[in-house]
């Protein structure tokens, strides 16, 4: 964590990875804490990362993947600095170029392929027994995982 309670943003693929398997080991392996934490950031999510792997599509919103080794207690410690100081310390508007430089333009609703994404977007949230936010989302083209 840095001075001023940022993460450095990520540069490269590789690291979206790893936060991806973060996001998943919470909702696979972690305590109930940890599972609820990655539950409510894909609830709330607006733009997401989408990750390819046999059980089919993951989406892990750009607010937590945009920032290098990000862990449910960094996260938390930038939104911490925003609330008592006004900081804003973690914003997607700040992780999104981040993340278009290694994946590519969003797909935005009206791209051929938004559609088949919002249904698996909805799918994911079924399978995590959650329902999503009423947010117009966007996705980068997927990853594999």
């Amino acid at each position: 964590m840095e001075k001023n309670n940022t993460l450095p943003l990520i540069c490269k693929r590789e690291q979206i990875v790893k936060n991806a398997a973060t996001l998943e080991s919470y909702l696979k392996k972690g305590n109930s804490q940890e599972s609820e934490y990655a539950k409510g950031l894909i609830q709330r999510g607006k733009c997401f990362v989408v990750v390819s792997s046999p059980d089919g599509y993951s989406f892990y919103p750009s607010r937590f993947m945009g920032y290098v080794d990000n862990t449910m207690e960094k996260h938390e410690k930038m939104g911490e600095a925003k609330r008592t100081t006004g900081e804003i310390t973690r914003d997607g508007r700040k992780a999104n170029p981040a993340i278009s430089k290694c994946l590519g333009d969003l797909i935005k609703e009206g791209n051929k392929h938004w559609n088949s994404f919002e249904t698996e977007y909805k799918n994911f949230c079924k399978r995590l027994g959650i329902t999503p936010d009423n947010n117009k989302r966007s996705f980068w083209q997927p990853i594999s995982g």
